[in-house]
């Protein structure tokens, strides 16, 4: 799985879900990739999350969208800062143990299949370095962010052709 996987998937509709918290430093990296991504493609669907995907998850169940991109803040012991993991539903436990939130992203993913019925997801994740009180990021993560701004903008206007 990669980042122009991900870029295909919400081609064909899968809803963009950003999640993130502006006052936590590096928290606020996925609530970053969709504000841009909504200048830059209006067209595009996405949900933005702040303070975690608990506080807009009536907007993803009125939305009945079962298909969904998550982009999020993660820690990732052992990997650097402004790495991106790319891991699909049944990993999330396992390969993002440590969230940024206090509810885990795995349990609201359960509740929103109790709504919903089966969800097809992926999360990108941004691996942080700073979660400090704080409105700068990193330099690995804003350097992350800018990456993937570019990938789906590079793919979305190859698919525009």
């Amino acid at each position: 799985m990669c980042i122009r996987d991900s870029c295909n998937a919400v081609h064909k509709g899968r809803k963009v879900v950003c999640i993130g918290t502006d006052l936590r430093s590096d928290d606020r990296a996925g609530l970053e990739v969709c504000r841009n991504l909504d200048k830059l493609h209006p067209q595009l669907q996405t949900i933005i999350c702040e303070y975690g995907i608990e506080n807009c998850m009536h907007d993803i169940v009125s939305s009945q969208e079962r298909s969904l991109v998550l982009i999020d803040a993660v820690i990732v012991p052992n990997l650097a800062p402004g790495t991106i993991v790319i891991v699909n539903r049944d990993e999330i436990g396992t390969q993002i143990p440590l969230t940024t939130h206090t509810i885990p992203v795995s349990l609201c993913l359960k509740l929103l299949e109790n709504e919903l019925g089966n969800l097809d997801v992926e999360v990108l994740g941004i691996v942080v370095q700073n979660l400090e009180i704080g409105l700068e990021l990193s330099p690995e993560v804003k350097k992350s962010i800018e990456l993937l701004i570019k990938a789906f903008s590079t793919c979305l206007a190859s698919k525009k052709k």
